[in-house]
């Protein structure tokens, strides 16, 4: 193993893995690839359960504070979508402002977009 490390073959694997994880940092700096990985990120197995019950608990925290201080809801949801920390979830909370903004209730947008709520609430275990 030593001697792996120590040839150029070692060295080389160093650089890639270096040069790998700049890439996706520079990548991860735009919006296309914002999204793509964090969409990568709520499809994998076990983390992106994890990610997207955070998600569901930082989004009600976050937005029953904000309505409790008397935030419209509406901006409230601006706030909310800014601080989730996934453009995915980001994203599908712009999604639901619009359709507030359209007369829809808060329940039925949530619901469309099954990658917030899912497995965030205990009725959805069955889905």
């Amino acid at each position: 193993m030593s001697n792996f490390v120590g040839s150029i073959f070692g060295l080389l694997l160093l650089v890639a893995l270096i040069g790998t994880i700049i890439a996706l940092k520079v990548w991860y700096g735009h919006p296309v690839g914002r999204m793509a990985i964090d969409r990568l990120l709520l499809k994998l197995p076990m983390i992106g359960l994890l990610l997207r019950k955070i998600a569901v608990a930082r989004f009600t925290r976050t937005l029953g504070t904000l309505i409790s201080s008397g935030v419209p809801i509406l901006e409230g949801l601006d706030i909310t979508g800014r601080t989730a920390g996934n453009a995915v979830i980001e994203k599908a909370l712009m999604e639901v402002r619009k359709a507030l903004e359209a007369g829809r209730n808060l329940s039925d947008p949530l619901r469309d977009f099954e990658r917030i709520s899912r497995h965030g609430h205990p009725d959805d275990r069955s889905r």
